[in-house]
């Protein structure tokens, strides 16, 4: 909204499992979902947004190398991506494909 409050535009019906950080790619209409637990690997999902009703549509999803995955950022070419797994204390750098925008595996 022009004030700057947040509005829930739609909810997916894919499942992904404990959504714990969002960040939009500058470029492209598309956001990256890191998951997040301590039993199992987090994910990073690349979703496409329609730009008139919100709705997200799941591109893609990658491993993202460790635990409790907490952060992720984009290098400014985008051509890169940086995820932090806090529960292992790792940082991971994934490749971005340059055409379709999701983080390849």
């Amino acid at each position: 909204t022009t004030d700057g409050q947040m509005v829930l535009m739609s909810v997916t019906k894919d499942e992904v499992m404990n959504p714990a950080f969002s960040r939009f790619h500058p470029r492209k209409n598309l956001l990256y979902t890191c998951t997040e637990s301590v039993h199992e690997n987090g994910e990073i999902v690349t979703w496409k947004v329609c730009p008139t009703t919100g709705r997200l549509h799941k591109v893609a999803s990658a491993d993202a190398g460790g635990t409790s995955t907490c952060y992720l950022t984009l290098d400014k070419q985008c051509q890169n991506m940086l995820v932090v797994n806090y529960w292992d204390a790792t940082i991971g750098v994934f490749n971005v494909d340059g055409k379709q925008g999701h983080v390849d595996k």
